[in-house]
């Protein structure tokens, strides 16, 4: 039982300081949770830290590791963190000490569990991701405004925020992380990430309800009754997702 237990801001700069400390022995050993994570346990005997995150040991470990691994290795400890699951910072410090501890190669050994489970981990963030770039739907809330509500598994909206910048770059739009209460708000020129603290969703316009209308009407009339297969589509198009997608409004 470890008799230490860091708390941290649940950013990537504050984990990362977290492991500065302890790779670089001014912080004991111990097991790392984000403050104010539900999923938590408590341990009565635990000495309970909360690291301040530091954007110098943050860059000293980042260029060390990147130094020692490659950006591409690096690259992966960030989409692993991306998941949000329980447990995830201790695996991706695992990761870190094996790939200092054997060299740039290490990183690419699957067989070895202290890399599998990051690879695992950042290859179902990057699915995801990959996912809502056509699972993703904006409406119109207001003339020249675009909204789209997601609730993915993991936290991925500032992954997917480049991808809509460059397909929508000169329109409006916020993509709203509802799982998370967070946002990405664009402007037709720069993009800001924000914690949402309470939002209602407005009425859409007059032309988003007669678009949504025809497009579902298309869904439908597109569909061939012989060759339905409600396996497959699932298969596509989790259930989980379709209650944010148009196109299922009337199919769930």
């Amino acid at each position: 039982m470890s008799d230490k237990t860091y708390f941290y801001d649940g950013t990537w700069t504050g984990i990362m300081t977290v492991y500065h400390g302890i790779i670089g022995g001014t912080l004991a050993e111990g097991s790392m949770a984000k403050e104010k994570d539900e999923n938590t346990q408590e341990d009565m005997f635990s000495e309970k830290l909360f690291i301040e995150a530091d954007d110098g040991k943050f860059t000293l470990l980042r260029d060390s590791f990147i130094k020692a691994a490659g950006s591409d290795s690096y690259n992966m400890m960030q989409w692993a963190f991306l998941t949000g699951k329980r447990g995830i910072e201790s695996e991706i410090f695992d990761f870190i000490r094996f790939v200092l501890d054997n060299g740039r190669d290490s990183a690419g050994m699957l067989s070895e569990d202290a890399v599998m489970r990051v690879y695992k981990a950042a290859q179902q963030v990057k699915k995801e991701c990959h996912r809502f770039k056509g699972f993703l739907r904006f409406e119109e809330i207001k003339p020249g405004m675009f909204y789209a509500g997601i609730e993915p598994d993991c936290n991925i909206i500032l992954l997917l925020a480049p991808h809509f910048k460059r397909r929508l770059s000169s329109q409006d739009w916020i993509i709203h992380d509802m799982k998370r209460n967070t946002a990405v708000f664009y402007d037709g020129s720069q993009s800001l990430y924000r914690e949402v603290l309470s939002f209602e969703m407005p009425e859409n316009t007059k032309e988003e309800k007669e678009y949504k209308s025809m497009w579902i009407k298309y869904f439908e009339a597109m569909g061939i009754k012989e060759r339905l297969n409600p396996r497959l589509q699932r298969q596509f198009v989790p259930v989980k997702y379709r209650k944010n997608m148009t196109e299922f409004k009337k199919r769930l």
